[in-house]
């Protein structure tokens, strides 16, 4: 009794102040408000996407086989954060670099019937963040818009020597990309993360059926050319 007095008499007021401590880091919630930027790099893996050639309509599609392109990205990111409490939301873009690709042949009774490839040079991410800051650790979803260089060509020989080239216009892929991750501040104004994103994107390819004299029969060829991939990655991030 006599030393919670002596606290009272110190505190006449009576408003004893804590800091504001949190269960899981055991130290005082970090701000994550303000503008960030860093890099990044990981590796990406798309999943298996059956390729076929549409050229008549009343006609079934021209099987090719599967790709699975894969291969390493890396890139830039910056973003801004707002934060009430524990919540921590804000927005997001960055660019990749990215060496993602994949080839396939098919062939029936020793004839080849085609061939086709894939690959993403490049691509970027626009999205929002909403996030659970417990001390220095960030937990995170993320989700938004998706952009890049994807390229697809199929080369055809069919029966008779018809021939038909397919290939994506020269345009930027569209798509969304939707993820989560997970970022630790290692000091007050640099921090670590690792992130997870599927990345879809998706364009058409077509090109015109040529006859065996080598003349432009008129009728156009179609392919969907898509990319569904998985990455993953690690950055580092500056804070301002």
């Amino acid at each position: 009794m006599a030393a919670c007095f002596a606290a009272a008499a110190a505190d006449p007021t009576g408003d004893l102040e804590s800091p504001s401590v949190d269960r899981f880091g055991g130290a005082a919630v970090r701000s994550w408000r303000g503008f960030y930027a860093g890099i990044n790099a990981g590796y990406g893996a798309a999943s298996s996407d059956e390729v076929d050639a549409q050229a008549f309509p009343d006609m079934a599609p021209i099987l090719l086989g599967s790709l699975s392109p894969e291969g390493f990205s890396g890139g830039l990111q910056a973003g801004h954060n707002w934060q009430t409490g524990h919540l921590v939301f804000g927005v997001e873009a960055d660019i990749q670099v990215s060496d993602l690709r994949d080839e396939t042949t098919a062939a029936a009774f020793d004839q080849t019937l085609g061939t086709s490839s894939t690959s993403l040079d490049w691509y970027g991410t626009v999205r929002a963040r909403v996030g659970y800051a417990a001390g220095r650790n960030l937990f995170y979803a993320t989700g938004g818009f998706a952009y890049g260089g994807l390229d697809g060509t199929i080369d055809l020989a069919g029966q008779d020597g018809f021939t038909a080239t397919l290939v994506t216009p020269d345009k930027i892929a569209t798509g969304y990309a939707v993820g989560a991750g997970y970022e630790r501040a290692v000091t007050e104004t640099i921090s670590l993360r690792g992130e997870y994103q599927f990345v879809h994107l998706a364009q058409t390819a077509n090109g015109s059926v040529i006859d065996p004299s080598g003349t432009d029969t008129g009728v156009v060829g179609s392919s969907n050319v898509e990319l569904n991939a998985h990455t993953v990655r690690i950055g580092l991030n500056l804070h301002f």
